[in-house]
């Protein structure tokens, strides 16, 4: 990024965020929603290690009026982070009530229903993308988490996605994950004209969609404001908007519902399959967002600063 652009993002990012005060509170900041109208978190790492975290979950959900929580891992995860086979197994040996839907489980929680899904999030390799695109595949088929691998070309992780029936969806694509990053310092950076080109011509076409997220980075204004004006240029298709919230501790948890998608999913109740009504609504645009972004302090207490553990992918 040259040094101009990456002052004006310095800046805006600044200017559109606030100083991690706890006064800014995630529901007050969220649009009203209609009757039957659902707010999803579709990309989120709530690191479920625990029934109390659980517990602790369904708390933030209810309070940041979030009824549908996507329990997303990086890679396969790791140590702190459960992916959703693991979480759902905990609830039923637990003996928590819950109703078993088509690839979700949903707990009634202090009288508010709330509902988990599941998703991954791995990097791959794009043609004509130096860097790492971080790709989500939503609500695959048990079994897809043995076949997919982080570092697998954009390609064969797309195929993997297929064969599981995964909503495959393009993770905030434009910050991209290199070591060789500015300075050698930054691990992630804004994708430059060329991979951006490159991104329209060899993945948008192949993807249902693609995230905005709230979890800030310098860039990650910009990265925002070029994903949506490119991917609707190429597809004329609506973006997605989640918090990407890495709730490694109660304090960060509360970022849950940051940005989001409201979607009225009329059937939910009726027990038809969630990740085709999701598919079909998605495709069709049949959905709100909003975005807003992750205050400072959160942001660092999540990411900045944390130390990921050796199993890391």
């Amino acid at each position: 990024m040259k040094a101009l652009d990456f002052i004006v993002a310095n800046a805006k990012y600044f200017l559109t965020t606030v100083p991690g005060s706890l006064i800014d509170t995630v529901a007050l900041k969220q649009p009203a929603t209609g009757p039957r109208e659902t707010i999803a978190d579709l990309h989120v790492h709530p690191y479920i290690t625990s029934i109390d975290d659980l517990a602790d979950t369904m708390r933030i959900m209810k309070k940041n009026n979030v009824s549908m929580c996507a329990i997303t891992t990086h890679g396969k995860g790791d140590s702190r982070e459960r992916d959703y086979w693991t979480v759902r197994q905990m609830v039923k040996d637990d003996g928590i009530d819950h109703d078993d839907l088509h690839h979700a489980f949903r707990i009634d929680w202090q009288g508010t229903k709330l509902t988990f899904v599941g998703a991954y999030e791995m990097y791959t390799e794009v043609e004509g993308v130096k860097g790492r695109v971080d790709v989500v595949a939503l609500m695959p088929d048990r079994g897809f988490e043995e076949r997919a691998e982080p570092g697998m070309s954009f390609d064969d992780y797309v195929d993997i996605c297929r064969e599981y029936e995964a909503l495959v969806i393009g993770a905030h694509p434009y910050t991209l994950w290199d070591p060789y990053g500015p300075g050698g310092f930054f691990r992630f950076r804004l994708a430059t004209d060329d991979e951006r080109s490159a991104m329209m011509e060899n993945m948008f076409p192949k993807v249902l969609t693609v995230d905005r997220v709230a979890s800030n980075a310098a860039w990650m204004v910009r990265s925002n404001e070029l994903l949506m004006e490119d991917f609707w240029n190429s597809r004329m298709q609506k973006p997605l908007a989640n918090s990407d919230a890495h709730s490694k501790n109660s304090y960060v948890r509360n970022e849950i519902g940051r940005a989001g998608n409201i979607f009225r999913l009329e059937r939910h109740e009726h027990g038809a399959d969630l990740r085709d009504q999701l598919s079909s609504e998605i495709s069709a645009g049949n959905f709100r967002t909003y975005l807003n972004y992750t205050p400072a302090v959160q942001f660092l207490m999540s990411i900045a600063l944390d130390k990921p553990p050796n199993d890391f992918p």
